[in-house]
């Protein structure tokens, strides 16, 4: 209780500058940290031979040596960052324990500073220590960091087949973790005692010895109760809201809506968590560090006074020096900064807007890489790393009649972003929503479509087929589909023209506009000559081609935004000519794990399925979660 009363104490004192500090770090993660990883992920990616990574092309990519070059330069920013962080609530919580206020605009440049010093080669072994050493000394924020990391299950797959490999390094690193952990101090004794690496690793160890292992202990049961207030926290909210979902939709898929719960419960509370979290973990060290020290003074080494370069200097080079400095001190006499020295209030005004311009300088650098993204210069080559949409063929017609009312509500309850319908051409001009030209199947009326008037057709029963509890479900008009949708979900007009349509394109055209659906919706056909009069008579309406096979030079169809394509013809190669041409592939039609898995691997951007549920749980549960959604579908609610 003591570490605790004292970790409250000394965040308090700078609470508002630790958090700020903590909120900055964040964004700044987010603005440029992860721009930066992705580049080096891209390049890494185009070194080793491969255009963009799967699960064919992945071993090519972990067997090429510079693959482990850049993920060496990417552990050593993730370092970096996660340094920065630690050394800033170590200085903050140094301040307070002096009863100093410290502003968050200092604490950003000191901390900097410090943690840029690692890269000098008598520090750099901190920066090496610190990687084995953070994990476990801040489990609570691994453990929240890797609750919200979605690993691509190619990348599983490849690792799994490498099973003694994994285990092996997986106890090197563990042993070298648990080793480092006597170096737990050397952290605070390198920033705030500004020793060298060896001194403060070894002034680390003699307080690790004299304190005994009690304290070290209280480290890990701190954060393994924090630990259990995340997920007693997140459990508790994911299923407040779930419950909340079920009573506003009881039809729609348990999976999904523990999804939703749990995704929204995980994105409203990361950043929160990971503001506070941080703070409250290396200030309870920070609070272990000094209790320590001031119980056994004895066991620190004496401070460093002057580098070993200094010890070299000679008597030429410190008249050079002296020289030196007096050019810069009369420089500095000039400067905007040595004028407002003795000014405090110009003083922070001056290191605000410093600090400003950084922030600013950061936001246009990472406004220019996402622009670049957006335009497809820069991405990333990497399959389904971005979410694919899920497109409910006919509606949901695993549970109910096929291009109907109810099939299109069952969808949408079950997830679907996209309902696809086929649309054919009355007698009377009127735009129904059915697939065959024949209705037998579906009504058990031998008749066509194009022979029969809407009020004719109105008659017939299109849900009895299906089921007794479907009996009386009506073709519905496109008209009636898009009223109901109603934004709820986007659609896929798939046209089914015919010989005797007079107008078939136009009135669907015309929907279009009267409803403003260019921005929701896409107009697909088996006939490319449909396609091509939609964008003739409307070029902002999306089209896409449907078809049986993938062969010939079809991407370069001008009338074409997109591809939808039988799901055993889609490969890597097909993937490659469409992602060239900015045009995106839909995969029909997928009702397996398998074809789901395949598919999902050489990165389609639109899933086609008859059971919309099944492929949302399927691509929640193997792709689109983090691990913290996954084990608390498995824990929470199972």
């Amino acid at each position: 209780m003591k570490g605790l009363k004292e970790t409250y104490i000394l965040i308090k004192f700078n609470a508002l500058s630790i958090f700020i500090y903590e909120l900055i770090m964040r964004v700044l993660s987010y603005s440029v940290l992860l721009p930066a990883l992705y580049t080096l992920v891209n390049f890494s990616v185009k070194l080793s031979g491969v255009k963009y990574l799967y699960k064919k092309n992945i071993a090519k990519f972990f067997h090429s040596p510079t693959t482990y070059i850049f993920f060496g330069l990417i552990i050593l920013i993730y370092a970096f960052a996660i340094i920065m962080n630690v050394f800033g609530v170590i200085i903050a919580i140094d301040a307070s324990k002096r009863k100093e206020k410290i502003g968050f605009v200092e604490l950003f440049f000191r901390s900097f500073f410090r943690a840029t010093a690692l890269f000098r080669p008598r520090n750099f072994m901190i920066l090496i220590v610190a990687m084995f050493l953070l994990p476990l000394s801040s489990i609570a924020l691994t453990s929240l960091s890797l609750l919200n990391i979605h690993v691509p299950s190619y990348i599983v797959w490849f690792f799994s087949k490498k099973k003694t490999l994994i285990n092996m390094i997986s106890i090197i690193y563990a042993v070298l973790s648990l080793l480092s952990f006597g170096m737990i101090y050397s952290l605070h004794i390198y920033v705030l005692g500004k020793k060298r690496f060896r001194k403060a690793v070894k002034d680390s160890i003699n307080l690790i010895k004299v304190g005994g292992l009690r304290k070290v202990a209280g480290i890990f049961i701190f954060n393994i109760l924090v630990v259990t207030m995340i997920f007693f926290l997140s459990g508790s909210l994911s299923e407040l809201i779930y419950r909340l979902l079920r009573v506003v939709n009881k039809k729609g898929s348990v999976n999904y809506f523990i999804y939703k719960a749990t995704v929204n419960v995980n994105t409203f509370l990361y950043i929160p968590m990971a503001v506070f979290v941080f703070p409250m973990l290396f200030g309870y060290i920070s609070a272990k560090y000094y209790q320590v020290r001031e119980e056994h003074p004895e066991v620190l080494t004496e401070p460093e006074r002057k580098t070993r370069i200094q010890h070299k200097l000679s008597k030429h080079d410190e008249k050079w020096r002296a020289r030196k400095k007096k050019r810069t001190d009369k420089r500095h006499q000039n400067s905007i900064k040595y004028q407002i020295k003795d000014d405090p209030v110009k003083k922070k005004m001056y290191d605000r807007a410093v600090f400003i311009m950084i922030l600013l300088i950061f936001v246009v650098l990472d406004s220019a890489y996402y622009v670049l993204v957006k335009v497809n210069i820069v991405s990333l080559n990497a399959a389904h790393l971005q979410k694919t949409v899920v497109t409910a063929h006919r509606g949901d017609s695993k549970h109910a009649p096929e291009n109907t009312l109810a099939a299109f509500e069952a969808a949408i309850d079950n997830g679907a972003d996209v309902i696809e319908l086929d649309v054919r051409e009355t007698k009377d001009g009127v735009i129904i929503v059915t697939h065959d030209k024949n209705l037998k199947r579906t009504t058990g009326i031998d008749a066509y479509v194009e022979d029969l008037t809407f009020g004719e057709i109105r008659q017939f029963d299109a849900g009895s087929w299906f089921s007794e509890e479907f009996k009386g479900e009506q073709i519905p008009t496109l008209r009636e589909a898009i009223e109901l949708v109603d934004g709820r979900a986007k659609l896929n007009i798939e046209l089914k023209p015919d010989v005797l349509n007079q107008h078939l394109e136009e009135s669907v055209v015309e929907l279009i506009e009267e409803y403003d659906l260019y921005k929701s919706c896409v107009v697909t056909s088996l006939k490319y000559n449909s396609i091509k009069k939609i964008k003739e008579l409307d070029d902002r309406i999306e089209t896409v081609y449907v078809m049986s096979a993938a062969g010939g030079n079809y991407f370069d169809l001008k009338y074409a935004d997109a591809f939808s394509i039988n799901y055993k013809f889609i490969d890597d190669q097909v993937m490659r000519n469409c992602n060239k041409r900015g045009k995106d592939v839909y995969a029909w039609t997928i009702n397996d794990a398998e074809s789901l898995e395949s598919v999902m691997m050489v990165g389609v951007d639109n899933v086609i399925t008859d059971d919309p549920g099944f492929v949302k749980d399927s691509m929640y549960e193997s792709y689109n979660d983090g691990l913290f959604s996954y084990l608390l579908t498995r824990l929470a609610f199972k």
